[in-house]
């Protein structure tokens, strides 16, 4: 009898939403997922990310979800306000899809968006709509919010989109605090279902001594850690790698330094720039439109000039990623309301969801 709601910023049929909306036997069956979270029965009241083409006639079957809805649908974060300001009794269900594939990093969404002329909305904004909404229906309300490109920000060694998109999910917690201190029965319960990366701070890589009469000293000092360097970055590791692969603009090692130095904050060293302009000849001398603007570069450019990149940033921050894989480290829960003191010890995983 509770309304109910799904926010994200992956494809909405990714494995998190799709937990919670849905039967597969597969994590990947985007399309089948897609139909169950649009079939439900009683349908979502709020369903917000990416991956449009699961939903409309690009689809494998052809079949156009998104037509056969019978709520409102939203493409932008213009229309998305829009919309909200209609919210209250005999209002329809709202679909949300932003992208057609994942959204942007946040990064990318504020300074180089996939698509400049569509903005995106915020997790926050987003999250914010969807309680509107759902608070509007009179009933009580479950909420799943994602800030699910951390993960892979992470997978792709990026600290720096990382760092951008958990501030933005921050950004989203704040406001949903807000919620729970006007209103004593709202619970709010922030958890991450694994960690990723292997995240090191000032990572010393090189422990070569030198030794002068009885006395050593380090020949190359450990590095500091100076995570504010990562506020500098204007693009995902990604999307400059993917840009500095497809256009022949950047095709010199002065202009590939230059654009690295104005999008990531960091200047490129002369072994950069070489290691760069080796990435580059791997290109094939052709990118489609959407390998031109991928956040995630899958060809052999793309995808070794990410890891000369990544490293670039992560020398100049002293953040360290070492492993592209999910880790095994404790993962923390926090938890405001009425419920919260269930979460005050260590728990298994699986007893997070009786909790």
């Amino acid at each position: 009898g509770m309304a109910t709601g799904i926010v994200v910023t992956t494809v909405l049929p990714h494995a998190t939403p799709a937990a919670w909306s849905s039967h597969s036997s597969y994590r990947s069956y985007y399309d089948f997922i897609a139909q169950q979270q649009m079939q439900s029965q009683p349908p979502f009241d709020v369903l917000m990310g990416g991956g449009a083409r699961y939903f409309d006639q690009r689809r494998k079957d052809g079949r156009n979800l998104v037509a056969e809805y019978g709520g409102a649908v939203v493409r932008d974060a213009a229309a998305l306000r829009v919309e909200v300001g209609r919210s209250g009794k005999g209002q329809l269900p709202l679909l949300g899809l932003f992208a057609d594939d994942d959204m942007d990093f946040e990064v990318d969404r504020v300074h180089a968006p996939a698509s400049p002329a569509v903005e995106q909305p915020s997790l926050a904004e987003m999250t914010r709509a969807a309680v509107t909404r759902l608070k509007a229906t009179g009933k009580h309300f479950c909420l799943l919010v994602e800030g699910s490109r951390i993960d892979h920000a992470l997978h792709s060694s990026d600290p720096a989109s990382a760092a951008l998109d958990a501030l933005a999910y921050d950004d989203m917690v704040k406001d949903m605090l807000l919620e729970v201190a006007k209103n004593e029965s709202v619970e709010l319960i922030s958890v991450s279902d694994h960690s990723t990366g292997g995240l090191t701070l000032g990572m010393q890589d090189d422990f070569e001594l030198e030794y002068t009469g009885d006395s050593a000293t380090w020949k190359h000092p450990p590095r500091s850690w100076r995570p504010s360097v990562l506020a500098g970055a204007k693009m995902s590791t990604g999307r400059l790698a993917s840009k500095l692969c497809c256009d022949a603009a950047y095709s010199t090692p002065s202009a590939a330094g230059d654009f690295v130095s104005s999008n990531l904050g960091v200047t490129p060293s002369s072994a950069d720039l070489d290691l760069m302009t080796e990435a580059r000849a791997r290109s094939s001398g052709s990118c489609s439109a959407t390998e031109a603007i991928a956040d995630w570069p899958r060809g052999a450019c793309g995808m070794g000039m990410q890891v000369v990149i990544n490293k670039m940033i992560q020398r100049a921050s002293g953040c360290f990623l070492t492993t592209s894989s999910h880790t095994s480290e404790d993962i923390h829960v926090f938890a405001a309301g009425k419920s919260r003191q269930r979460f005050q010890v260590a728990k298994e995983n699986s007893e997070i969801g009786a909790l």
